[in-house]
């Protein structure tokens, strides 16, 4: 009797610590939804974003990718995203693809611009900077220092 006590109290502080562990997880581990405005932008290639990568600005996340399609007319990729609350992005500012780590992993650098015209919320980011693989990135390294005709890959 005494040893089926001692089983259910750790098995309860088992639970009570793996909840403890979940609600901190929760509250600090970015899970909740981001309160914000909705802007877009269109880059001619999404280069691997996708819904629920990061926003950030200097590095810092400041909202995240809600969706991306393709435009059916012009055939570029329209990346949808919430901007947080509070976070200011004038009119002038650039969003650029980059990638988190080279096994993979892409977020939306936001490089604020000197406007103090701000987007309006369902606004679009008019500045962007397209997605270039590593694979390109190298190989134009490597024409480039080369030095043989053809360099300059787009």
């Amino acid at each position: 009797m005494e040893g089926r006590f001692i089983h259910a109290v750790t098995a309860a502080v088992v639970l009570l610590v793996a909840g403890v562990f979940l609600g901190f997880a929760y509250a600090h581990g970015g899970v909740k939804p981001i309160e914000g405005y909705g802007v877009s932008a269109v880059f001619s290639d999404a280069g691997g974003v996708s819904a629920g990568d990061d926003i950030r600005i200097s590095g810092i996340k400041a909202g995240v990718v809600d969706s991306v399609a393709v435009d059916p007319h012009t055939e570029n990729a329209v990346v949808w995203m919430t901007i947080r609350n509070g976070t200011p992005v004038p009119v002038d500012s650039l969003a650029a693809i980059s990638n988190d780590s080279m096994l993979g992993g892409a977020y939306i650098a936001l490089r604020p611009g000197h406007s103090r015209q701000l987007i309006a919320p369902g606004g679009r980011i008019a500045k962007v900077r397209n997605y270039r693989s590593l694979e390109a990135t190298v190989g134009k390294m490597i024409f480039s220092a080369s030095g043989r005709p053809g360099a300059s890959m787009q």
